[in-house]
């Protein structure tokens, strides 16, 4: 069974810790689903602290309770 990790992603997130994280989890094998967690729930493209545009596979409103992760790695900023 292949692992799987959340990790969520906001306007002002650090660009290099998201991207790593993301890069690291996915070399190692582990499906990542990357979130977006503004408010506007239509919104999946955030603004990273450095003006980077980074795109979440979905919203975290789309994730739903049943979801199971064995992970959320959260980016700091």
């Amino acid at each position: 069974m292949q692992a799987r990790a959340l990790v969520p992603i906001a306007d002002g997130t650090e660009e290099i810790e998201a991207v790593t994280i993301i890069d690291t989890l996915v070399r190692g094998g582990v499906e990542v689903t990357v979130t977006s967690v503004t408010e506007d729930a239509t919104r999946l493209e955030i603004t990273a602290s450095r003006g980077v545009k980074l795109v979440g596979d979905c919203h975290i409103t789309a994730v739903g309770d049943s979801s199971v992760f064995d992970v959320i790695a959260v980016p700091g900023g």
